[in-house]
């Protein structure tokens, strides 16, 4: 994977992210809704909030590192 589809996946990825945390946040300002979609909601955010924080995050950074030593090692 060259640099250039990186800085796409990666902008994609956060872009994607931004629009599901700022429409849930629209969504839970402005329309009424049960307990159980509200919840809903707020886990998705957290989901979205927790992958590019947390661990899933770090693991896709230590494979992408792994592939290019491997990709070093065969040349």
């Amino acid at each position: 994977m060259s640099i250039r589809e990186t800085i796409n996946s990666l902008t994609i990825q956060g872009v994607i992210a931004l629009m599901i945390i700022t429409f849930g946040f629209i969504f839970l300002a402005v329309i009424p809704a049960k307990e159980s979609i509200t919840v809903s909601i707020v886990n998705l955010m957290i989901m979205v909030v927790s992958y590019y924080f947390g661990s899933s995050r770090s693991a896709s950074k230590k494979d992408d590192t792994i592939q290019t030593m491997v990709d070093k090692q065969s040349n």
